[in-house]
């Protein structure tokens, strides 16, 4: 995982959003679908960056997100959170984004900051 004195924190978006593209597990087109979307910014930029996130969704196949609860990952606490949550926030870290439908990470504990 990345050190603390990285250039990036990771953004997670919860919410939910309509599948595009290829069929999801879930479902299929235009099916909604709960998820977390992961987005690269730089470190205590202040802001959750909505538009960076619907671009990081649309990349992965989701359109209309709606989003219930934002925050930012509190990094010393991923080790207690599912494989998934942890390798969505490196793929985020490398790539700039990274999406979870909810099966994915359902109980995982996720350590967001309350903000």
């Amino acid at each position: 995982m990345a050190g603390a004195n990285s250039t990036y924190e990771i953004h997670v978006f919860i919410g939910c959003a309509l599948a595009v593209g290829d069929e999801t597990e879930e479902g299929g087109l235009g099916a909604w679908q709960p998820l977390m979307v992961f987005s690269r910014q730089y470190y205590l930029c202040g802001y959750h960056d909505y538009p960076r996130m619907e671009r990081v969704a649309r990349e992965h196949g989701w359109v209309e997100v709606l989003i219930a609860r934002d925050g930012v990952l509190i990094e010393s606490q991923l080790p207690r959170a599912r494989p998934a949550v942890r390798d969505a926030f490196e793929k985020a870290l490398a790539t700039g984004g990274a999406v979870l439908v909810y099966s994915e990470w359902q109980g995982s504990g996720l350590p967001l900051s309350r903000e």
